[in-house]
C-alpha cells in the first residue's frame, strides 16, 4: 500500500505556523525551524493524528508552514502543542483551524492526486534534507535556476539523489514511482505555478516568485539571467561550486 493512500478528499485541512526561537531572520530561521520540526512530523503521535501533511515556507521565509490533513483535529492540536511546549518553538501565527477545503482549485482541480503529491513529495524531501541539508539545497537550486530551462525529464536531475538518499522513494512500487514523476511534472496552469513549486519552496525556503521574478521566468521560456541567479543565490546564502553535480 502506498504510504499516502489513507488520504481522502473528506479529510479536513489546517495549518500551523512554527518558528524556532531565538529568531535569526529569513532563510536561516526557516531552515532552523524545519530542522526543529522534523522530530514532530516523524513522531508516531503525529502520524496517528494526521492522514498526511506538507511543509513550505510562507512569504516571510522565517518560519515553517505545516499544512495537514486530518479526521482528528483535536488530537492533532494536542500533539503539536505538547511538542512545541517541550522545545524552543513558538506558534508564530494563529493556526488555521481544520476545515473542509479543496486545495487544488487553483491547480487543476484534481484534489486527491494533488494531496497525495504534496504529502509524498514532502516525505521524500525530508529524507534528502535529513541525509545532507546543503546537498539538498544545491540539488534544488541547480534544478530551478539551471536544469529546468533545458526542458528535460525531471528524473535526469533527481533520480540518483532520490534513490540514494530517500527510503521513502525506494519503498514505492514501480507503478507508484511512475505516478510520482508524472504528477511532479504535470502543469495544470503554467502561467501561475507548477507542481514542483512545493518541493522547491520547501527545500530552499523560497522560489523564484518569492523574488518577484516569476512572470519574467515564464515569459523567457523558463530561463533566468546570470545576474538574477546570483541575486537569488546570494539572498539565500548559497554558492554553487562550478563543477557541482547531483
Amino acid at each position: 500500500m502506498n504510504i499516502v493512500e489513507k488520504l481522502s478528499e473528506e479529510d479536513m485541512f489546517g495549518r500551523f505556523y512554527l518558528k524556532k526561537v531565538p529568531d535569526e531572520g529569513p532563510y536561516k530561521n526557516y531552515h532552523m525551524s524545519l530542522k526543529a520540526v522534523r522530530p514532530l512530523v516523524k513522531s508516531s503521535d503525529w502520524m496517528r493524528a494526521v492522514t498526511g501533511y506538507y511543509i513550505n515556507a510562507p512569504v516571510t521565509r522565517d518560519m515553517v508552514r505545516l499544512s495537514f490533513f486530518t479526521s482528528h483535529p483535536k488530537e492533532t492540536k494536542k500533539v503539536v502543542e505538547r511538542f512545541i511546549s517541550e522545545h524552543k518553538i513558538e506558534q508564530a501565527q494563529e493556526p488555521e483551524l481544520p476545515h473542509a477545503a479543496v486545495i487544488s482549485q487553483l491547480y487543476g482541480g484534481e484534489e486527491i492526486r494533488f494531496r497525495r503529491l504534496l504529502a509524498l513529495s514532502t516525505l521524500i524531501m525530508l529524507d534528502v534534507i535529513e541525509s545532507d541539508p546543503l546537498y539538498s539545497r544545491l540539488l534544488f537550486a541547480t534544478f530551478r535556476y539551471y536544469f529546468m530551462s533545458l526542458r528535460e525529464p525531471y528524473e535526469k536531475h533527481f533520480l540518483k539523489a532520490f534513490e540514494k538518499k530517500s527510503p521513502t522513494y525506494r519503498s514505492l512500487s514501480e507503478q507508484d514511482k511512475h505516478q510520482f514523476w508524472l504528477d511532479l511534472k504535470h502543469w495544470p496552469n503554467p502561467p501561475q505555478v507548477d507542481w514542483i513549486h512545493l518541493p522547491v519552496n520547501m527545500v530552499l525556503g523560497c522560489d523564484i516568485n518569492s523574488f518577484g521574478k516569476w512572470q519574467e521566468f515564464i515569459s523567457s521560456n523558463y530561463t533566468l539571467s546570470p545576474k538574477d541567479i546570483d541575486y537569488m543565490l546570494e539572498a539565500q546564502g548559497l554558492k554553487i561550486p562550478g563543477n557541482w553535480q547531483p
